[in-house]
């Protein structure tokens, strides 16, 4: 059973990935589409920024959004190890 940070985590990224590549969602949008804390998902979405899993995008157009999967492979090894989700 995955913790509540996980879960929340694994939440807005699977409203990320319903969006077209590269397509920034602020993040009310992703916190309300899922009904997850917004000030919480703010944290996660922080570390998943850190981790490389997102990117922010700044500007009129801010919001967050999936990084490309290529750049993902390695970026992943270390969100799965850091999280223990071995099944992620």
């Amino acid at each position: 059973r995955l913790g509540r940070e996980s879960a929340y985590g694994i939440e807005g990224l699977v409203t990320l990935a319903t969006k077209p590549p590269g397509t920034a969602m602020p993040l009310r949008d992703i916190a309300s589409a899922r009904g997850v804390p917004q000030s919480f998902l703010a944290k996660i979405f922080h570390e998943l920024t850190r981790y490389g899993i997102v990117c922010f995008f700044r500007g009129a157009g801010r919001g967050y959004a999936l990084v490309r999967y290529d750049d993902l492979k390695e970026r992943r090894i270390e969100f799965v190890k850091r999280y223990h989700l071995e099944n992620f």
